[in-house]
């Protein structure tokens, strides 16, 4: 049997788009504007407009000086007639936004079935290729709302191989963008998660034997050991495994981690009066390479 390349099944599938926005742009202006009704208005901002009208509606006619109050009747058909002014504008507004937003959700969970479906047949074809001892190497571009990546596939790992995972770069993916939280939590043993980019908080975390690698784009244009590519508590709980960072961490790096290796330019100067590597099992795991200008201050 032929096992498909992970490039064979991203062809399979289509890039991923954003659907709301290309929906959004074949709307009509009234579409739009129903949309922003509903959107800045609402249901309950459209009764509460309503309602609001007739207290101010109310209190004048009970609280202004007595010349100036409108008639009982003539002021009842007056507010009646305003009333019904304001909801026959809003109320089919707010309606054709409601079906916008339906056709909205329809849209994302239909996007989300395909995003599913192409990751359980990349996972079923990395199994396959471990099943036949290859190597796989692959590259994906990656964006924030992209979280725990290598999470589902690390638990297939430990499914079939327990603790022990796979012998070391088993498995190597290049990754471009910014990576969302928890990159690469509970990874395991065989995987190397090289990253072009940066990453948001909770990088690492849990993590269980896998090598990360994170630097910025060479396009970049600012200076890496100045500059923070990666957010909080990273590495937190860590049990074992490697991470190199290109740049600086930020607070509560290393937290209660208890084994695993890092090294890192720098880590935010807050830190290093009280968070940074701290409580630690294995504080020297990650203070490989910490402040260079915190560690000349306290030995000058």
């Amino acid at each position: 049997m032929k096992i498909e390349t992970l490039e064979e099944i991203k062809q399979q599938f289509p890039l991923l788009k954003n659907t709301n926005q290309i929906h959004r742009n074949k709307l009509s202006s009234l579409e739009k504007l129903g949309l922003m009704v509903t959107d800045h208005v609402g249901t309950m901002g459209f009764f509460f407009i309503i309602f609001t009208w007739t207290v101010l509606w109310l209190g004048w006619n009970m609280l202004a000086p007595r010349p100036l109050r409108f008639d009982p009747f003539p002021a009842f058909v007056l507010w009646l007639f305003i009333s019904n002014l304001i909801q026959i504008h809003l109320m089919p507004l707010i309606m054709v936004g409601q079906n916008i937003q339906s056709k909205h959700a329809e849209l994302r969970s239909e996007q989300d079935y395909q995003t599913d479906r192409k990751a359980e047949k990349e996972i079923e074809t990395i199994v396959l290729h471990l099943e036949n001892q290859q190597k796989i190497f692959a590259s994906f571009n990656v964006k924030n709302t992209n979280r725990t990546i290598g999470t589902i596939l690390s638990n297939e790992i430990s499914k079939r191989y327990q603790s022990k995972g796979l012998p070391e770069d088993t498995i190597h993916f290049k990754l471009t963008g910014t990576a969302g939280q928890s990159f690469a939590a509970f990874n395991t043993k065989g995987i190397t998660l090289e990253l072009e980019g940066d990453a948001n908080d909770y990088f690492g975390k849990g993590l269980s034997g896998a090598r990360l690698i994170v630097y910025p784009s060479p396009s970049a244009g600012f200076v890496p050991e100045e500059n923070i590519v990666v957010g909080n508590v990273v590495l937190y709980g860590a049990v074992k495994g490697e991470a190199f960072f290109r740049g600086m961490g930020g607070e509560r790096f290393c937290v209660r981690n208890s084994g695993a290796k890092t090294v890192v330019e720098s880590v935010c100067n807050r830190d290093l009066v009280g968070h940074g590597c701290g409580p630690s099992l294995h504080p020297a795991a990650g203070r490989t390479e910490l402040d260079r200008r915190h560690l000349q201050s306290q030995s000058g």
